[in-house]
């Protein structure tokens, strides 16, 4: 068992939830994970639950690896029963149990997209479409597979599209969420199965979970709805690939019996980083309101900088950098810079290295 002087008090209330549906919203940098693997320790230790009727679900494998080795350090074992997985791992090894689905493979794109534009040529033979088109298109119909939308040509689309895939012997990542999903709905045998050897599911950053998966999960915990969901529904980035923070605001909704816990203390960034970050959030109107803290010292200002264009922005931060690393050129592993996407960067990447060079070669010519 954990020490619980280790721990505040909304941590330990949601360490010590043991059954029934609970929801922590848990605010950046307030000991998340730590609250999980401590409450799968509780619930052994209490013997509420087996490990092996313990499912965690995470949306990468990184974090399933990192949860699991936490939980195995925590508990000073080499392994356990407990299941540590992504929804896509954990929905195919059900697949794999409890259906055919072992018969099939998982296709590669250039395989999707040559099974796709056969069966477009054979819907519409009088049209030409480009490569390009048949990736976009193997990108709406992974969007309408997670139910981000729905169109009837879409859908006529798609479903000749899966009955291609099968006959193939086929499968993509989508249809490891949505055949899971029929199976459990269709399968009564499998589904009691299923919910005798799973008690307790955890989810990890729920705010990530689409309607399919969601779907699926309420299946699955019925009727003991031991469900026991972690995240922020300010972090939700991930819409674009169908995530729907809407979920996380409709949970109680789901689960009116719900335990709903806040982890609002930030072991993590200073007070100007939580206040700035607040405020700038709170302009969103659907979410749940938060009162964060934090545990540790002012740090310097915030400082917000405009340029004119990114070749600007580039010498600017290089500056910023170069101001603490000319004397100590190690220190450039101490810094990091994050962008929206991998194009942005490039300005701040080549005078990085332009930089980097320059002095080098002063330094070798002093």
């Amino acid at each position: 068992m954990a020490d619980g002087s280790r721990f505040n008090e909304d941590q330990l209330k949601a360490i010590n939830h043991l059954k029934g549906p609970a929801m922590v919203i848990a605010g950046p940098g307030s000991g998340k994970t730590t609250v999980i693997t401590n409450r799968i320790t509780k619930l052994i230790g209490s013997g509420a639950a087996k490990p092996s009727e313990i499912m965690v679900i995470t949306f990468t494998t990184a974090a399933a690896d990192e949860m699991k080795s936490r939980f195995l350090k925590l508990n000073a074992l080499t392994k356990t029963e407990v299941v540590f997985g992504t929804f896509h791992s954990v929905f195919l090894s059900f697949l794999k149990q409890y259906s055919n689905f072992q018969n099939l493979r998982l296709a590669t794109q250039k395989e999707s997209i040559a099974l796709l534009r056969e069966c477009v040529s054979h819907l519409y033979p009088d049209k030409n479409f480009t490569s390009d088109y048949f990736t976009h298109l193997l990108g709406e119909i992974s969007r309408m597979k997670n139910g981000m939308y729905s169109s009837a040509s879409l859908s006529v689309i798609t479903k000749e599209y899966m009955r291609e895939m099968s006959k193939a012997g086929l499968f993509d990542y989508d249809d490891m969420i949505l055949l899971c999903l029929r199976m459990l709905k269709s399968d009564q045998k499998a589904l009691s199965f299923i919910r005798a050897s799973v008690k307790f599911i955890l989810i990890d950053e729920f705010q990530d979970i689409n309607r399919v998966q969601f779907e699926a999960v309420k299946l699955i915990a019925a009727p003991l709805n031991n469900l026991f969901v972690v995240g922020d529904d300010d972090q939700s980035i991930y819409a674009f690939r169908g995530s729907d923070p809407g979920i996380m605001l409709s949970f109680r909704q789901h689960f009116p019996q719900t335990k709903y816990i806040g982890l609002f203390t930030n072991y993590r960034s200073s007070p100007e980083i939580i206040g700035a970050s607040l405020k700038l959030i709170s302009h969103n109107r659907s979410r749940y309101f938060k009162k964060l803290n934090t545990a540790n010292t002012h740090g310097p200002n915030i400082t917000v900088w405009n340029f004119y264009d990114s070749e600007e922005e580039a010498e600017a931060v290089c500056r910023s950098i170069l101001h603490y690393t000319r004397m100590d050129p190690e220190r450039y592993k101490s810094f990091g810079i994050l962008f929206r996407t991998h194009r942005a960067g490039n300005a701040v990447f080549r005078e990085v290295e332009l930089r980097k060079a320059r002095d080098k070669a002063l330094a070798q010519s002093a």
